[in-house]
């Protein structure tokens, strides 16, 4: 029976204990930029937001401006080098945006944008849009504002992220518009510091990353139709620069011109000389249709060679798509796999840390309970102890009260006695005199 009624103590207090900690509110997690900043304006947090924004910025000007150098410029390489800046350009700011802390993220961003201005304004870069070279660089100049803007707004001491990002731009440059980028975490490995956390702290912060990917990812999503657009668009450009597709349009375009300037021959032969002119719009007609044929078969076996040529870049385009698709599928799914097991390790730590709270306080309630009730004992004999003395302070007043009452009725029988004595004297002598 005492062993069920101290079980059923310890569930109440474990119960009023989980309870009191469900009230509290869950710490927040430090990210890099609270360990590295001295004095943040804002929290990890809201950066995250002003990084997914920027993002969505940035591939929108970048799309558009290259939409713009692509409608206005039919040469092969400088289209060529606006669709490289879209396809590259786009997936390094999300590969970029996608890491894991914020301020990582913000840095690795703007990292990117100087690298890409330093190569547009390079003697190598200064190729890759002809006239339209200026407008690429106001482009990436109007981005720099922007992540500057938001080095303003994350911290007064703008100096130190500027210098980072400018010696980092500086050491590794851009070569290409393939934008091989050096990684930033194997230069920086050491100095990058893993706190400590507590298992509260990691399942708080799990559901807000899980928000932070998903809106990343949800982000990224709308933009791979059009990467796809643009991959085919590419592969396009870089099949008819082939030199299989090359040579029969030449041969048309010599077989058309061969052709106009038979015609325009034909018109200037004079009227003197119709039976030669016969003949010869005989033989022009016989080599026209000669022509024809074989410009007829050049065609056919161009279209061939083209759908061929079409199929294979579909084939190629789909198997690309499948293999994309199968690669984000694969990362979700492991994705989900790890969220899952760090959520087991939490919850197994959790309850590891509930039964070891519970075992103390099964090993602390005797003391608890022993200490209560002597805590209890002592209180009442303190009580009792204060009870006693205003009883007997109580009783000293009562005696001293019913003493001085008792002086004062003896004092006025007294005066009773002695009134009534001189009455009577009075009383007999009143007669003597009389008499």
């Amino acid at each position: 029976m005492t062993s069920r009624i101290s079980f059923t103590l310890c569930n109440l207090v474990a119960i009023s204990c989980f309870f009191c900690l469900a009230c509290k509110q869950i710490p927040l997690k430090s990210g890099l930029l609270e360990r590295q900043v001295a004095s943040p304006q804002v929290t990890s947090h809201q950066l995250r937001v002003l990084v997914n924004e920027y993002v969505v910025l940035s591939s929108h000007r970048v799309e558009s401006r290259a939409d713009k150098i692509l409608a206005d410029n039919p040469d092969v390489a400088i289209r060529k080098s606006a669709l490289l800046w879209k396809i590259n350009g786009i997936a390094s700011a999300f590969q970029a945006a996608s890491r894991q802390d914020p301020f990582g993220a913000y840095l690795d961003l703007w990292v990117l944008n100087r690298q890409m201005t330093q190569l547009f304004e390079s003697p190598t870069g200064t190729e890759l849009f002809g006239k339209w070279q200026p407008e690429a660089v106001a482009e990436c100049q109007f981005l720099e504002e922007r992540l500057q803007r938001i080095n303003e707004t994350v911290s007064t001491d703008t100096q130190h992220a500027a210098n980072f990002v400018e010696k980092f731009a500086t050491d590794y440059p851009l070569r290409s518009l393939y934008l091989d980028r050096e990684p930033m975490a194997s230069r920086y490995i050491e100095e990058i510091q893993t706190p400590s956390k507590e298992v509260i702290q990691v399942i708080a912060q799990m559901d807000s990353n899980i928000e932070a990917l998903k809106k990343l990812t949800i982000l990224y999503a709308e933009h791979l139709p059009k990467q796809a657009r643009w991959q085919s668009e590419l592969l396009l450009i870089d099949a008819t620069q082939m030199d299989v597709v090359q040579r029969p349009l030449q041969d048309l375009t010599l077989a058309a011109n061969a052709a106009s300037r038979i015609a325009d021959t034909s018109e200037t032969v004079p009227l003197i000389l119709q039976d030669e002119l016969q003949k010869v719009s005989a033989l022009i007609t016989q080599e026209r249709l000669q022509v024809t044929r074989d410009v007829d078969l050049m065609r056919s076996e161009t279209l061939s060679q083209l759908k061929g040529e079409r199929a294979i870049v579909l084939a190629a385009f789909q198997h690309e798509r499948e293999a994309s698709f199968a690669a984000l599928r694969q990362e979700r799914l492991e994705a989900t796999r790890d969220l899952k097991e760090e959520f087991s390790r939490g919850l197994d730590a959790t309850d590891n840390i509930t039964r070891s709270r519970m075992a103390e306080m099964l090993q602390q309630a005797p003391n608890m309970i022993d200490h209560f009730f002597l805590r209890s004992l002592q209180v009442g004999m303190c009580f009792c102890l204060i009870l006693l003395v205003v009883v007997i302070l109580n009783y000293f007043r009562l005696a001293r009260f019913f003493r001085t009452r008792s002086k004062s009725t003896d004092t006025i029988v007294d005066l009773k006695r002695r009134d009534e004595s001189l009455s009577l004297s009075r009383s007999s002598a009143i007669p003597r005199n009389a008499a």
